[in-house]
């Protein structure tokens, strides 16, 4: 768990995904996956990471805000892959 809360920390701030007018981090790279998987595959990735490091699962120090983290990159790819059919 600490290990995947501190990968998410650490990602940097990258001003191409910004879709509020705020800066965020790379959704691919804080679910862990590569650019190239179907939704279905990041999302199972997603489901992964969140069992992991739900609040009500775990008391790591950081795992809520890692929680919200993933949430908003997969949020952000949902919307991504919406965007991207025909």
């Amino acid at each position: 768990r600490q290990r995947a809360i501190q990968r998410i920390s650490d990602e940097p701030v990258s001003p191409g995904w910004s879709t509020d007018g705020t800066n965020r981090k790379n959704p691919f790279n804080v679910l862990g996956v590569s650019s190239g998987l179907e939704l279905k595959a990041i999302r199972k990735e997603y489901l992964s990471l969140s069992k992991l490091l739900h609040p009500d699962k775990t008391s790591e120090p950081g795992a809520a805000e890692a929680q919200k983290e993933i949430s908003t990159a997969f949020e952000m790819l949902k919307k991504y892959e919406g965007e991207q059919q025909p």
